[in-house]
């Protein structure tokens, strides 16, 4: 589904912002904005 959903964004130019809490889905992303008590702690 990650591969779709990147593939797709990608082809139509499209950004798409994702929530996990599982590190093996966050390491597909191009950029990861982590956030601990509503404030971004890393980019």
């Amino acid at each position: 589904m990650i591969g779709l959903l990147k593939m797709t964004s990608k082809e139509f130019h499209q950004t798409i912002v994702m929530i996990t809490h599982n590190p093996e889905i966050a390491k597909m992303a191009d950029r990861v904005i982590r956030i601990e008590d509503g404030r971004i702690v890393q980019q």
